[in-house]
């Protein structure tokens, strides 16, 4: 049982042994953990300035809604540009978008239009 186990183990994990593969993997983790802490942020901010589940739902759909309609378009980016390029570019916009919302809570209202639907249009290429 013990070696069956084993063995399974080491072919689900043999491709961590490729060092390219283990940063992307690594990256990937960060990267997922920092939307998901965003998502949560913005969901709580929502929260807190409507005290409304109606607005935080209505803010948590229209996450979405550009990735339903514009999917394919972010398809046929992918797959007409360089997919290092492209992923570089996407994580910079949501790395300077993500350093932007502490600033948007001094100067003006937390969630401005503008930046909310930038973010959401970054997140559908990548």
């Amino acid at each position: 049982m013990a070696w069956a186990f084993g063995q399974y183990a080491n072919n689900t994990f043999s491709s961590l042994k490729i060092r390219n593969y283990r940063l992307y993997y690594i990256g990937q983790i960060i990267s997922t953990s920092g939307t998901f802490m965003q998502s949560v942020a913005q969901a709580w901010l929502v929260l807190q300035l409507s005290n409304s589940g109606t607005a935080l739902g209505l803010v948590m759909a229209l996450q979405y809604l550009p990735v339903l309609f514009l999917g394919p378009y972010g398809g046929v980016i992918a797959d007409r540009f360089s997919k290092r390029k492209l992923l570089f570019f996407t994580q910079s916009t949501f790395g300077i978008l993500a350093l932007g919302y502490p600033s948007t809570h001094r100067v003006g209202p937390p969630l401005d239009g503008r930046r909310f639907c930038a973010l959401l249009r970054t997140d559908q290429y990548d």
